[in-house]
């Protein structure tokens, strides 16, 4: 019934209840806009579209990391030598098993070999605080956790994760353990016959909760081969040929980077982070990452000449960026990606093979996909006008993990196509070619470089602080900024706040900026008024304060000057409130790493973020090295190790009180172990480094 139907024949209508487009119009946006039906196998499994591959093309390779290569064949030998372990071990189907491995190609092996034997995987980041370690282990309640010897003291330390570890009865389960590894090679490595739906969960992606605690999004096999088929459709042969995996196992953009390629043929290239090509050009033609990680490969003219794609996915994608990529001369076109993580990692998309002028958008539904633009009321918006957005089709979730009051309220009735849809929470207005604008939240999440963050969550942090009575987060100028008030009698410094949200929520959550405040503003109807948070201080002129100390505090102050374009950088100069974060972060481990060989995490950066501080962790590995080619590969452990370099096989070489033994194939480390004293000083020599006077 139209406006002008209702005022004649029924006045007393909620307007809410009234049509504002004419039939075509609707048919148009919920129809047409729409109309991406692609025929694909409902019953696929992520393991068994692998499988496939491997009957068809096994000597392909399959995956690559550093100097490893793995045909389809060999990956899928281990994946079911490890499988039938975990199936004897108990494993089944509906079974949640957990992932805790430094990226590497056995990180590929057991992913597959998990859903090999019918069970999902639960990705656990190494590098997260035991906190959310303990939150995502009590409440997946992962009965196995697949890991490394390396990571087990971490594992098995007294504390959150331990006692949860304990709660839940997880066996943990070292992959690279001497005995597993001998008992592996005795299973047998054909294909395990294991009964699973394409309905059964596959996978869980801990996602930012508002509520303080991350909720897990469970993705099924059938909600993965929708993406394949779409990812057959939208990428050739050659470009899947070689995907750079790059992404955190917790974040669904490493779903595309790992099962998409391995699906359709293609391999998958692993390495540390997109970052990691700072240092080393890698063999890719196709990478997928954050636009924030791309813009620093692109000002460093780091992207491999390889490299035929690029998809940018995660925030928001500067139109300059896209035209600097194309214009490199070698990269064929640019994607912008867009989705949530409860719509299987992809839900919108468009590609771009000339340069863009006009305003960017997310694109249209990729095939399977349909995208609503709604009112408050759930009615369609017309043509130009705001909306939020609702998914629907295959790539729906199945819901939260142990969460059914918010399943219920996030993934609702279709009513316009039929099954269920997910209520993004993001705003959007259609386009006249049935693009889609995307125009913010309409909450308090954000992203920032690539990271759905919930505010509400930082600030429940923070608000277990006992000197924390109130507390506030707010994304400005791409960082996220902390105000909070006092409990009567307490205080606390930005260093303490900062290492409380530190200890429980990854890097890319701690605010760079802690503002404290005697009020926050409220507006007329006594709410809090975000938009009237003052700005940020300005850090005290650094002219005025301490100069760097020493030959490490002004190494290090040279790298924040070109890291953070701050010049007369202060002993006392905090890295995060001059303007740095958590990608920053990642490439000051990089250049220190080149500069000095001094090996850091993103925790000592966040515990230690003076420029006094940091530069004392970093003595405390010992002085600065004046041979940068000389790399410590390894500061820590009880096994003898050994080193490679370019030398003739079996040469011996001492030198500034380290033996250094080398092997021309790099595969001889555990026999070569007898060749290494006891305690002498561990390095590796880069060719560079023999050849010349060093």
């Amino acid at each position: 019934m139209s406006v002008v139907e209702a005022l004649q024949l029924e006045p007393s209508r909620a307007m809410c209840g009234v049509a504002i487009m004419t039939a075509s119009e609707s048919e148009r946006i919920l129809t047409a806009f729409n109309d991406n039906a692609l025929s694909y196998d409902h019953g696929q499994l992520m393991h068994t579209a692998f499988e496939a591959r491997v009957a068809a093309d096994a000597q392909a390779l399959a995956v690559a990391c550093k100097d490893v290569a793995l045909s389809y064949s060999e990956l899928n030998a281990r994946a079911n030598r490890l499988a039938r372990h975990l199936i004897a071990e108990g494993v089944t189907a509906g079974s949640l098993v957990g992932v805790c491995l430094r990226r590497s190609e056995q990180m590929v092996v057991a992913l597959m070999a998990i859903l090999k034997a019918g069970a999902a995987y639960v990705p656990l980041d190494p590098n997260y605080p035991a906190q959310r370690q303990a939150h995502i282990v009590e409440d997946s309640r992962m009965a196995w956790l697949l890991t490394q010897g390396s990571l087990l003291p971490q594992l098995q330390e007294e504390g959150l994760l331990q006692d949860a570890l304990r709660q839940a009865g997880t066996c943990l389960l070292a992959l690279d353990d001497t005995a597993l590894v001998q008992k592996l090679s005795t299973l047998s490595d054909c294909n395990p016959a294991v009964r699973v739906s394409a309905e059964d969960t596959a996978y869980l992606i801990y996602t930012s909760g508002s509520t303080g605690r991350p909720k897990a999004v469970q993705i099924c096999h059938r909600n993965v081969a929708a993406l394949v088929k779409w990812a057959e459709a939208a990428f050739s042969r050659d470009e899947l040929a070689r995907v750079l995996a790059s992404t955190s196992l917790n974040f669904d953009l490493s779903v595309f980077e790992i099962f998409v390629p391995l699906a359709l043929g293609g391999a998958t290239v692993v390495v540390d982070d997109a970052l990691a090509l700072l240092n080393s050009e890698a063999d890719i033609t196709l990478l997928n990452t954050v636009p924030s990680a791309c813009r620093a490969l692109v000002d460093a003219q780091a992207i491999p000449a390889g490299v035929r794609v690029v998809n940018l996915a995660g925030e928001a994608l500067p139109v300059a960026l896209v035209n600097e990529l194309l214009a490199q001369g070698t990269v064929a076109r640019v994607c912008n990606l867009y989705g949530p993580s409860e719509d299987t990692t992809y839900s919108s998309w468009t590609s771009f093979d000339a340069p863009l002028s006009g305003p960017m958008t997310i694109g249209k539904p990729i095939n399977n996909t349909q995208f609503y633009l709604l009112d408050a009321h759930g009615q369609p918006v017309p043509l130009g006008v705001p909306g939020e957005i609702y998914i629907g089709g295959a790539g729906v979730a199945l819901g939260y993990l142990n969460q059914p009051e918010l399943t219920a309220q996030r993934f609702i009735a279709d009513p316009f196509n039929g099954g269920r849809m997910y209520k993004t929470g993001d705003l959007g207005r259609w386009l006249e070619d049935g693009n889609i604008e995307y125009l913010g939240r309409n909450d308090f999440q954000v992203k920032l470089r690539g990271f759905r963050i919930e505010l509400g969550e930082i600030e429940a942090r923070l608000c277990q602080m006992e000197a924390v009575k109130e507390a506030v987060v707010v994304a400005r100028n791409e960082r996220l900024v902390a105000y909070w008030i006092a409990r009567e009698g307490q205080q606390a410094d930005c260093a303490e706040l900062r290492a409380w949200v530190g200890a429980a929520l990854p890097a890319y959550m701690v605010p760079a900026v802690f503002m404290q405040l005697d009020a926050f503003p409220l507006n007329p109807n006594g709410k809090l008024e975000r938009k009237a948070l003052p700005e940020p201080e300005q850090p005290a002129a650094t002219a005025q304060l301490a100069a760097p100390q020493g030959e490490m505090e002004q190494a290090l102050a040279q790298i924040w000057q070109q890291l953070l374009g701050v010049e007369n950088i202060s002993r006392d100069a905090n890295f995060f409130e001059l303007g740095g974060h958590s990608l920053l972060a990642i490439k000051l481990q990089s250049q220190l790493e080149q500069r000095f060989g001094a090996v850091i995490t993103l925790r000592d950066v966040f515990s230690q973020p003076t420029l006094a501080g940091l530069a004392s962790r970093l003595a405390g590995q010992g002085a600065v090295n004046p041979y940068p080619n000389l790399v410590p590969i390894r500061t820590a452990g009880s096994g003898r190790p050994l080193f490679l370099g370019g030398m003739p096989k079996g040469a011996f070489l001492k030198a500034f009180g380290a033996d250094i033994f080398f092997d021309d194939q790099a595969t001889h480390c555990d026999s070569a172990r007898e060749f290494v004293p006891t305690g002498h000083v561990p390095y590796g020599i880069a060719n560079a480094a023999v050849a010349g006077e060093n």
